[in-house]
């Protein structure tokens, strides 16, 4: 069994983000805002500029983050956001450019997972245990509505399901703060992508934008800031 140990001298040591991070931080918001807002004003023109505008502006905020630390880490993050852009303009194109869009946000999970396996592969039976029965619910909700996408879909959830593990099996073996970004970060992800696949596939959702959008961007908003305030070792030996 393993346990969850905090170490209150490390935290308080960390130093707070500094005036460039909240600078970057509080555009990226508004550019979200901005972009959310377009979308129910049927502005879709304008969306094209301020949907890649937002993603590019986190990408900035971790490559701040990645040349000041020089890690693996936050160079694979940093490019797999990049892939992220990538995947938000296939799917902001009219036409059959859902496929591409997948594939392209299927590298970014590889990039992501590549990131948190540089600091070890954890093993935690009671986090697979329920991440494996969130996949399991997810894709029987979709199982019916995919057709021929179902194997497409069923690697992509796959992959996603286990960059959400080792990001939350990071924070569970290495209390640091930057562990805490990645771990929201990945579930956030999960969770957007889960809304676009309920409301593509499965039935139209509510504030469909706004559910998908918000969590989309807090996710690569905080697998950016999780490049920040770099982790020391584990402290669970």
């Amino acid at each position: 069994m393993h346990y969850i140990v905090f170490n209150f001298n490390y935290y308080s040591s960390i130093k707070p983000l500094d005036f460039t991070v909240k600078r970057t931080s509080l555009i990226i918001i508004i550019t979200a805002i901005i972009t959310i807002t377009l979308y129910y004003w049927g502005q879709r023109v304008h969306v094209y500029v301020f949907k890649p505008l937002t993603t590019a502006l986190i990408i900035i905020l971790a490559m701040q983050g990645a040349f000041k630390s020089r890690k693996k880490y936050g160079y694979l993050v940093t490019i797999g956001l990049v892939f992220c852009l990538v995947g938000d303009v296939f799917l902001m194109l009219p036409g059959k450019t859902f496929i591409k869009g997948l594939f392209s946000f299927l590298i970014a999970h590889l990039f992501f997972i590549a990131a948190f396996l540089t600091e070890g592969f954890y093993i935690t039976w009671y986090v697979l245990l329920i991440l494996g029965l969130t996949g399991t619910i997810i894709f029987t909700i979709l199982l019916s509505s995919l057709n021929g996408l179902l194997w497409p879909v069923l690697f992509y959830l796959s992959v996603i399901l286990f960059m959400a593990w080792q990001a939350i099996e990071q924070r569970v073996h290495i209390p640091a703060k930057n562990k805490t970004f990645a771990a929201i970060g990945s579930i956030l992800f999960l969770t957007s992508d889960s809304f676009l696949a309920f409301n593509k596939f499965h039935v139209s959702l509510p504030l469909s934008h706004l559910l998908i959008l918000s969590t989309y961007y807090a996710a690569i908003y905080f697998l950016a800031l999780s490049i920040h305030n770099p982790a020391v070792k584990s402290l669970n030996k």
